[in-house]
């Protein structure tokens, strides 16, 4: 499928800690999607969403992902697009990923690639731990990364940038776990970490500039990754 010159605002979470659906895009069962010249702001959890296990694929070009807000729940996440649970690839090419919260782009167990895309001022979400009755089960975490891969493969990021906000995130490049890839030609900047490898991460990261971050580069800096929101499947959701 293609879609192109979408406008997709201010999508609302759905009532339940169960089903924290809100995302203005949510592609899943194995789908492919070609997102082209689209802007989606002010949504909820992801402005972009695949979902695995299928392979599902999202290539986006020319868009703009911004002003995502937390789920109510847990505020794990906001994030401008994310991909999880054994989606194969997200791929954004000359976008913008911008004032989305938790982190700009995530990958979970899933593919993710992006190339001359811009992803800044990703805002600061203080997640909550909860337990399995949906209780919180320990002190809140402030999250604010630009680009999360956790056991994330393929891992792709090419000349792009990832500048965090006026008052610093947490890490521009969070990988950690099995994350496998390659990171070159970017810019990364604005942040207390610059890159973080925390894990068993193969990724190659030559050639890049990290440069105005407190700390530019960290072996282990032991950043909590909060696990992926529980989502059911696109089909158990059809009328």
């Amino acid at each position: 499928m293609v879609a192109r010159a979408l406008r997709i605002d201010s999508t609302t979470s759905m009532a339940s800690a169960d089903e924290p659906h809100g995302a203005g895009i949510e592609v899943g069962d194995g789908a492919v999607l070609r997102l082209q010249g689209s802007r989606l702001a002010g949504n909820h959890l992801a402005g972009i969403l695949a979902m695995g296990p299928a392979p599902t694929v999202i290539r986006a070009v020319g868009v703009i992902v911004a002003n995502t807000n937390v789920e109510p729940w847990s505020k794990s996440y906001g994030s401008g697009a994310m991909a999880l649970n054994g989606a194969k690839l997200l791929e954004l090419l000359a976008s913008r990923i911008e004032a989305n919260h938790s982190a700009g782009v995530v990958g979970n167990i899933a593919g993710v690639r992006v190339r001359s895309t811009a992803i800044i001022d990703t805002r600061f979400a203080s997640y909550t731990p909860l337990d399995a009755s949906g209780r919180a089960k320990g002190p809140q975490i402030s999250l604010a990364d630009g680009i999360v891969g956790h056991n994330a493969a393929p891992f792709e990021i090419r000349n792009s940038l990832v500048a965090g906000p006026s008052d610093a995130g947490r890490a521009g490049l969070l990988l950690s776990g099995n994350t496998t890839g390659h990171v070159s030609g970017t810019f990364v900047t604005g942040s207390l970490y610059g890159l973080v490898t925390q894990g068993d991460v193969e990724v190659d990261t030559g050639g890049n500039l990290l440069w105005g971050n407190e700390t530019n580069r960290i072996g282990d800096g032991g950043l909590y990754v909060p696990p992926p929101p529980k989502l059911s499947d696109l089909s158990s959701m059809d009328p």
